[in-house]
């Protein structure tokens, strides 16, 4: 993945949903929105931290990488941890791997206007 600023975005609360990612800038589809990061934890401790660390949060960030890595970005992590889920979203995470490491990118997939919520499934 090459280098590239995350886009110009910024951190709404959106009700019930929590926080969510609003892009201050037009997305074309394909185009980067920024990278997923966050720390690199095994499956069973993010089961555990669902069941013990995270018990009762609102807001926690978890998203896999693999069927063994998830990435955690509830307590470090890009704006990009703040993307809400949707039936019908306007970007998709791909996974890209960097001098041999796994990576996760977020990609608008329809085109995405200035002030919108970006959403992945």
């Amino acid at each position: 993945m090459r280098r590239k600023k995350i886009v110009k975005n910024e951190i709404s609360y959106m009700g019930r949903k929590g926080w969510g990612f609003i892009t201050k800038e037009d997305i074309i589809p394909g185009e980067l929105v920024g990278e997923y990061i966050g720390e690199l934890i095994s499956r069973e401790e993010k089961d555990r931290r669902l069941g013990d660390t995270y018990r009762g949060y609102r807001n926690f960030y978890l998203l896999d990488l693999d069927s063994k890595i998830c990435i955690d970005a509830t307590k470090m992590g890009s704006p990009t941890r703040f993307i809400n889920h949707s039936c019908n979203p306007n970007a998709t995470t791909e996974k890209w791997s960097v001098d041999g490491r796994q990576r996760i990118g977020i990609f608008a997939i329809k085109y995405i206007s200035k002030g919108t919520e970006v959403t992945f499934d």
